[in-house]
């Protein structure tokens, strides 16, 4: 269990450096269309952060199963999902030209809310490991509740994308706490 979690710790921090990436594609798609070799590239990028995303709320289900902590459990599942979702949407979007303007906001909002609406009870889940991981946990479910909320305001989601960073780092690390903890325990 150890090695999940430390493994879930490095997607947290490959995701973030992978983040780079993702943020200059995105930049350029804004003001002209990709090409076929930075399309390419740009998809194996979305791919990538789906998989290490997915593998980072996988060290989350296995801190939840051992903690038996519910919210963070289903929670963990749901942004799983919600992970493949974008990053179909996203490789949609970039195949279908001709997505309706208000069709592609109604679906980015529709995925602000779920997102947002999830982490919320992530963030719940996260502060419920307070005891057992101290400040760190309050810290992260904190700022995941405060990104649910902001993000489900779809007005003020600006704030939930700016802490998408600084709660992917925290989080990894209190992954790699976790996974210290649980090797103490098991020598």
């Amino acid at each position: 269990m150890s090695r999940q979690l430390r493994f879930a710790g490095i997607a947290g921090i490959l995701s973030v450096i992978l983040g780079i990436p993702e943020i200059y594609f995105e930049t350029i798609k804004i003001n002209q269309p990709l090409g076929m070799e930075l399309a390419t590239l740009y998809i194996l990028t979305l791919f990538l952060s789906m998989i290490l995303y997915v593998v980072v709320c996988s060290g989350f289900v296995t801190l939840a199963k051992k903690t038996q902590n519910v919210p963070l459990h289903v929670s963990s599942y749901i942004l799983m999902i919600l992970s493949i979702g974008y990053f179909l949407y996203m490789l949609l979007s970039l195949t279908i030209v001709d997505i309706h303007a208000v069709l592609n906001v109604l679906i980015a909002v529709l995925m602000l809310v779920f997102v947002g609406a999830a982490n919320i009870p992530f963030g719940i889940g996260i502060l419920q490991l307070g005891p057992r991981f101290g400040s760190l946990a309050t810290w992260l479910g904190a700022l995941e509740i405060i990104s649910g909320i902001s993000l489900l305001s779809v007005i003020f989601s600006f704030i939930g994308i700016l802490l998408i960073i600084p709660v992917a780092i925290l989080g990894s690390i209190l992954l790699f706490r976790a996974a210290g903890s649980f090797d103490v325990k098991h020598k």
